[in-house]
């Protein structure tokens, strides 16, 4: 309804299967092009219906940076890896363009290391949370500060090298499980 009430195309997510990296792709493509419509109707059913709750969690959820820093990003990925799994399957494809498909797919994957990569990822996010109204700093939840138990303070150790100066590990590079750079690194370094 939200969709035919602002005149666009009617789209629905397809089913998710884990083996059909399609279905993946075209899922997070449309939540990503439909993100303001999604969060309209999650503010809806949060108010009324019988699935409150799991709406609310759904929309806290959804209304972070983070999530749509991770959402952009992994439908880039999905992007590259859809590209050569459609070269790929098509039966009048040759091994040597094959190779040359997996091989420059392995080259657009690595070109997603970069800054510049992040930096487009990253004013993309900014500007979709800016017209939903969602906060851009500290969107991250309010979590206890993490601190280390000073009677272990002079056994933590960082990295192989040695003893690391630095004491304070509430940094957002330190809180990786919310990190969506972290996140995105580790999915196309596997």
């Amino acid at each position: 309804k939200a969709q035919k009430d602002k005149n666009l195309d009617v789209i629905h997510l397809e089913r998710l299967i884990d083996t059909r990296w399609a279905y993946w792709y075209t899922s997070i493509k449309k939540i990503n092009m439909r993100f303001s419509e999604l969060l309209e109707v999650l503010s809806v059913l949060s108010n009324e219906g019988d699935q409150t709750a799991r709406a609310i969690g759904i929309l806290n959820e959804m209304s972070t940076l983070p999530f749509i820093l991770t959402s952009l990003s992994m439908e880039a990925l999905l992007q590259t890896v859809h590209c050569a799994s459609l070269g790929l399957q098509n039966s009048n494809v040759i091994q040597s363009v094959a190779v040359n498909l997996i091989n420059s797919t392995k080259e657009s994957i690595k070109q997603m290391h970069n800054d510049t990569f992040w930096e487009n990822i990253n004013n993309s996010a900014k500007l979709i949370a800016e017209k939903n109204g969602i906060a851009i700093e500290n969107s991250r939840r309010n979590r206890r500060p993490l601190t280390l138990n000073k009677n272990l303070n002079d056994f933590f150790v960082q990295s192989t090298i040695g003893h690391n100066s630095k004491r304070c590990i509430d940094t957002d590079e330190n809180l990786q499980s919310n990190n969506p750079k972290y996140l995105f690194y580790t999915a196309i370094d596997r």
